[in-house]
């Protein structure tokens, strides 16, 4: 009987971990993320940010983030403020690959960038998050390749409330240090 009790007080602690987040703050968290990680002038291969561009799944985020089962969140309806962010879904990687085999068209030069929630916040206040960004790197044609390389990282970046509830980066995993 204690191994149930203490089961379901495990259950119950590690879906208490993960932050319950509004529909009006995944833009806020995702402006904050994306304006911290990947900054205008951030070098993405030869290109910066500013040159390439975001394409933000915001639809994927906002499932992701918020535990729905379907959006039709856009920059736009998410309130985002990045000037440089456009909507993007992951049909933009469909004729991209690592190997630089397929010619990349509809991501062309642009960052597909997405998130989600990962289980484990050290605070109540917090929130941990993946950062997903892919992008395709030119590279000089040879027998084997004619297009880009499909060219990814995924980081961890850490939020947290400040006193008046507005959501502050406060740690960036490695991927994002300088």
């Amino acid at each position: 009987m204690w191994i149930v009790i203490f089961a379901a007080f495990l259950i119950q602690d590690t879906t208490a971990a993960r932050q319950d987040i509004r529909p009006q703050e995944v833009g806020v968290i995702a402006d904050a993320v994306i304006d911290t990680v990947l900054p205008c002038d951030r070098r993405l291969g030869t290109l910066t940010v500013a040159q390439r561009g975001i394409r933000f799944d915001a639809a994927r985020t906002d499932m992701a983030l918020r535990r729905v089962a379907s959006s039709n969140a856009s920059p736009e309806r998410l309130a985002m403020h990045r000037h440089r962010v456009t909507a993007g879904d992951s049909s933009l990687l469909a004729d991209c690959d690592p190997s630089g085999r397929r010619p990349c068209q509809a991501l062309q030069k642009s960052a597909y960038v997405w998130m989600d929630q990962v289980e484990e916040n050290v605070r109540p206040d917090q929130v941990r998050l993946r950062v997903h960004v892919a992008w395709a790197e030119p590279m000089a044609p040879t027998p084997r390749r004619s297009g880009p390389f499909l060219t990814s990282f995924t980081g961890i970046v850490t939020l947290a409330r400040d006193r008046a509830g507005a959501w502050k980066v406060v740690e960036l995993g490695p991927h994002f240090a300088g």
